[in-house]
């Protein structure tokens, strides 16, 4: 039986980044998704900055914009005052940090259909109507894997190096190697709902708006269109089932929320939210990731982002090991180091953004203090007259691009942090080169540089030589140093621009493409 090097179980956009990574290191794949069609609906709809610098990396950033939304900041709102406070102005915040100092808002069947397409025209496959029945580890190496054809029933077995699980907060990859999901489920009912309406408030901006009363919110979120997204509580005296649940049952929590006149209801559901995280991100040659390996608040808009970071980071690390150049001690270190990396990560974010949530919507004083005081009044006046101070460290954060690994990667001091992208130097994966995507950027004296590498190793990578100026060190990064940038745009090593076995031992290790 043939052995295929991956199966992605599950077509949203982490399989998707995933199979977008593996075409662009040329690595085989299989992907399946048990629904015949991308949903209707629009579910997820923030794309985050650090989410972006993917895409323009990945060549497709003009479609994603071109089909989004640019919201530039968040405000609080009290009902009957459309005064915009301040809030968080990402554009102010995120300036000189990045090419996309912004949020995008896409809706995620929107954001499927531009992956899909960009995997279809790259030459991938989506095979859609495939359910996965089985997934077993074999002793002697790979995984044996059954699915079902949903429409014809016809049962098929075939043999995988590596299967990543990305299919959803029900998993049926996790659930079939039995791996837990640590955490909780929030008591609240919550509604999201897609309308065509106005607000006096989003007619003066496009900012993200919280509206809050002493015992209610609504997270109103603007949309091409004319459309917003609205994301609320059920009344808690609602007794109906989640199917049962109308528009018309949250009109009363919406109405002392928003002054809003709603013309069309485009989308509504009813969920409870979870905040979890699956005990293992790898378990043999099996992956999870995104909403497979980690669950989230809806408020906040990290689930989605944090999931493509997944793909992302386990992309590049299964191409490695499908080149197997690298030593097989070095191909599972690196395997192990995307647990390692990644379910620190989600737990940080999942504990965080519970912690700010439960806060929030505590029935206490507590809660009331955020609502009413905190989140309306006092966050904007601290935004405002000391945004160039927290604004930054909000904006960072917010977006996923203050993400910092402790890994078995980082080679010294300096390394795990993303490199920078806005030094007038675009940061593209999709160039072809030897080492896959490996950069080499160095700050200082090009003339001793230019003795550390011979001309031969030079040109198996993208190596890029910097005038040292005053916006390098604000970025942090340090004069007459190297800078070897992993293929997901993290710093593996920061060596001495005339460190040359330093350079070589950290790519004599990782990269021997």
């Amino acid at each position: 039986m043939e052995t295929l090097p991956v199966l992605i179980c599950g077509a949203g956009p982490t399989g998707l980044h995933l199979a977008l990574q593996l075409l662009q290191y040329d690595v085989p794949f299989r992907l399946i998704d048990q629904a015949h069609e991308i949903s209707p609906t629009s579910r997820a709809i923030i794309v985050q900055a650090r989410t972006l610098e993917l895409y323009d990396r990945l060549g497709i950033i003009d479609t994603v914009l071109q089909h989004g939304l640019r919201v530039n900041g968040f405000v609080a709102a009290c009902p009957g005052d459309p005064k915009d406070r301040g809030g968080n102005d990402f554009e102010a915040f995120g300036k000189g940090l990045t090419k996309f100092n912004h949020v995008l808002s896409l809706s995620q069947d929107e954001h499927e259909r531009i992956l899909c397409d960009t995997v279809v025209k790259r030459g991938g496959k989506i095979e859609r109507g495939v359910e996965l029945m089985d997934v077993q580890e074999e002793e002697e190496g790979g995984v044996c894997v059954k699915t079902k054809c949903i429409e014809d029933g016809t049962v098929e077995e075939g043999m995988y190096s590596y299967v990543a699980g990305c299919d959803g907060g029900h998993s049926a990859v996790r659930r079939r190697i039995g791996v837990p999901m640590t955490g909780g489920t929030y008591d609240n009912r919550f509604f999201v709902v897609d309308v065509i309406g106005t607000t006096p408030l989003h007619d003066k901006t496009s900012k993200v708006c919280l509206n809050v009363t002493s015992k209610d919110f609504v997270l109103s979120i603007p949309q091409q269109g004319g459309r917003l997204r609205l994301i609320g509580f059920v009344p808690a005296d609602n007794t109906k089932s989640d199917k049962d649940v109308t528009l018309d049952d949250c009109r009363p929590t919406i109405d002392r929320t928003i002054d809003l006149d709603i013309q069309e209801e485009r989308w509504f559901t009813v969920y409870r939210s979870h905040h979890r995280v699956a005990d293992r991100f790898r378990q043999g040659r099996i992956f999870l990731l995104g909403d497979a390996a980690h669950l989230h608040s809806p408020v906040g808009g990290q689930g989605m982002n944090l999931g493509i970071g997944d793909a992302e980071n386990l992309g590049w690390k299964l191409a490695t090991v499908f080149r197997n150049k690298i030593d097989p001690i070095d191909q599972e270190a690196l395997l192990d180091s995307y647990e390692k990396e990644r379910r620190a990560l989600a737990a940080e974010i999942v504990a965080s953004t519970d912690n700010a949530f439960s806060n929030f919507v505590d029935p206490g004083w507590t809660g009331w203090f955020l609502r009413i005081a905190v989140i309306p009044y006092i966050f904007p006046a601290i935004t405002r007259y000391l945004g160039s101070y927290v604004g930054p460290t909000i904006f960072l954060r917010v977006s996923q691009l203050a993400i910092q690994y402790n890994s078995v990667l980082n080679g010294g001091p300096g390394a795990g942090k993303a490199f920078p992208r806005v030094l007038g130097v675009t940061l593209n994966s999709a160039e072809k080169t030897t080492s896959k995507g490996w950069e080499i950027h160095h700050f200082g004296d090009r003339g001793s540089w230019s003795r550390v590498l011979t001309e031969g190793e030079r040109s198996r990578f993208r190596v890029i030589s910097h005038d040292w100026k005053e916006e390098a060190r604000i970025l942090g990064l340090k004069e007459n140093k190297v800078y070897i940038v992993r293929p997901d745009g993290y710093v593996g090593s920061v060596t001495d621009q005339d460190d040359e076995e330093g350079v070589k031992r950290y790519l004599s290790r990782w990269v021997k493409w």
